[in-house]
């Protein structure tokens, strides 16, 4: 999988535009259960990264470019979950938001 300086660039730039607004805002959406919390409750701004060339690839929206997936979990479900379940439920959080495509139900 090759990443590119360009890619990591806009990476870590839509990532700082995620944090200012997650610190501006009142409440976020928690990536992992998916309920509205008030914003003191995160547990920080996170970037999607994979190592799987399937997810890489599906997050491709035009050659050479892929989407960025930033999201933010609660404190409750970083205590409550695996590193693998909370993977997978922001997987499947950032599916549903059009990361790897359009979602199945718009």
């Amino acid at each position: 999988m090759n990443i590119d300086k360009a890619y990591i660039e806009f990476a870590k730039k839509q990532l700082d535009s995620f944090r200012e607004t997650l610190r501006q805002s009142v409440a976020f959406t928690c990536a992992c259960c998916q309920k509205q919390k008030p914003k003191g409750e995160a547990a920080g701004a996170h970037l999607f990264k994979t190592e799987d060339p399937a997810l890489w690839k599906a997050m491709e929206e035009a050659p050479g470019r892929h989407r960025v997936g930033t999201y933010a979990i609660c404190l409750e479900c970083a205590d409550s979950y695996s590193d693998v379940v909370i993977q997978q439920k922001v997987m499947a959080y950032l599916g549903s938001q059009g990361l790897f495509g359009k979602p199945a139900n718009p």
